[in-house]
């Protein structure tokens, strides 16, 4: 579920300018090939056809799976999914020479109250915005479907537009821009997957970490820190060295820097740690430039310096352009990938197949989240979270029958109240639909006690996960 899985599709439509995916690698990032014998069972199929398999083993790449006839095949994971032990996988025959499988479908046992748990953990970074207009449409394009999205694009049940007004879509979309942009300063290439991109922008931090050391030197260097009173008595300090002073008095900032050097090195500047500091700190890096002035400062004549120095400034003047773009886009690029990453940890940890999943929400000043669970029972539960307390709720409705069991948790008994006065109301809406009320409880609890309340609704057993 990285970004790579929308090569070609998302890339494409987001970022035309640069056009640098093609659309028919769009389903490369999912495929699984065959190392071992074939089986005649795999020479049955045809192109198309698809096949259930077990993983039961992992060694990085390379996978084993269990066909449905007990045969184990052995094959290499290409796809971007990490897949586990006890993963079930449904494969479609993309190619029979050399034998290779598409994954369409991924099946991960769960725990509930596993997923429950994650309505806990207060995660406000992908709420999605609840009302009773759009319910279905928020839910829909939230992110944690937008693998099956992409699978309908490609069977061409949707288009691109239809996608991209999936949320994952939409930060996927702003990362590769983001991403496009440090790629093109950097002037490195990057594949379109979260790992390059991450990469991208390490390699990014540690160029701006390097213009800023080279910058904070020469402010020292330059006395730029230094307080006006200190500058006076540094200058008191050195007006006995007269070329330095008249370098100071023309104020020709390599020569000055030539002379500062020279004191330096002569040991005269002992007790101005900041600036010996600063001058060590240029020797330990390996930017050319700097090296460049560094060799001119060391043995060079005035003009080797003043055009090393002219290289210099040109090279900080760009880096204060870097640190510029680091400070505005930078900070909203990590924001996205975190928000991406855990968009991706959660549609694993999420169980969608018609059972459960879990959504982080945002409803009418209420910041928490919501899960919804279908097994014997159809079962939500929901937490929100303000400033004066918290509102939880456990709605059941059997499969079978047209009656709901409701149960409300919080620490405002002034809301309890409320709720509990509405009881009446409620009932009376939900006749009109003919739904029977069949219990309604409202509790006063602490926000601790909450999990265990409504665990046992969704606690011990196996669900699965499709992707």
């Amino acid at each position: 579920m990285e970004i790579r899985r929308i090569e070609g599709v998302l890339f494409q439509h987001a970022t035309e300018q640069f056009q640098t995916i093609k659309a028919q690698k769009a389903g490369e990032a999912l495929r699984i090939r065959v190392l071992s014998v074939v089986p005649d069972v795999l020479l049955d199929l045809s192109l198309g056809s698809t096949i259930r398999a077990k993983v039961s083993h992992w060694e990085g790449s390379i996978i084993g799976l269990t066909l449905p006839n007990g045969v184990e095949i052995r094959a290499e994971n290409k796809s971007s999914i990490p897949l586990m032990v006890g993963d079930t996988v449904d494969l479609m025959v993309e190619s029979t020479n050399p034998f290779v499988f598409r994954v369409v479908g991924l099946y991960r046992k769960g725990q509930g109250e596993e997923l429950l748990k994650l309505i806990f953990e207060k995660e406000d970074n992908l709420l999605v915005s609840i009302n009773m207009e759009n319910f279905k449409e928020s839910v829909e394009n939230s992110g944690i479907f937008y693998e099956r999205k992409l699978f309908d694009l490609f069977l061409g049940k949707i288009k691109v537009e239809d996608l991209m007004k999936d949320r994952k879509a939409q930060i996927t979309g702003q990362v590769l821009l983001l991403a496009k942009d440090l790629s093109d300063m950097l002037g490195i290439d990057f594949e379109v997957s979260l790992e390059s991109i991450k990469n991208l922008l390490h390699i990014f931090k540690e160029k701006i970490q390097n213009y800023e050391k080279i910058i904070e030197a020469f402010k020292v260097l330059s006395f730029e820190n230094m307080s006006h009173e200190e500058y006076l008595e540094f200058i008191k300090d050195l007006r006995n060295y007269n070329s330095f002073i008249l370098a100071l008095d023309r104020g020709d900032k390599a020569i000055i820097l030539k002379e500062l050097y020279r004191l330096i090195k002569s040991g005269k500047l002992t007790e101005y740690k900041s600036v010996i500091e600063a001058l060590e700190s240029l020797q330990n890096l390996e930017e050319p430039v700097v090296k460049e002035f560094l060799k001119a400062m060391e043995g060079g004549s005035d003009k080797d310096i003043k055009r090393a120095y002219s290289a210099l400034e040109n090279y900080l003047k760009e880096g204060q352009r870097w640190i510029e773009f680091y400070n505005t886009k930078l900070p909203q690029l990590e924001n996205l990938l975190y928000r991406l990453e855990f968009l991706n940890s959660l549609q694993w940890t999420m169980l969608k197949d018609g059972k459960a999943f879990y959504l982080p929400i945002y409803y009418e000043g209420g910041k928490g989240g919501i899960m919804f669970k279908a097994d014997k029972d159809y079962t939500v539960f929901f937490k929100l979270n303000y400033n004066v307390g918290f509102l939880a709720g456990l709605l059941k409705r059997p499969k079978k029958h047209q009656s709901l069991d409701i149960r409300f948790l919080t620490n405002m008994a002034f809301l309890a109240e409320k709720l509990r006065e509405g009881k009446n109301r409620l009932q009376e809406m939900l006749l009109e639909d003919g739904i029977e009320l069949k219990s309604y409880l409202v509790e006063v609890v602490e926000e601790a006690q909450v999990l265990e309340r409504v665990k046992d609704s969704f606690s011990q057993e196996g669900f699965l996960l499709i992707v």
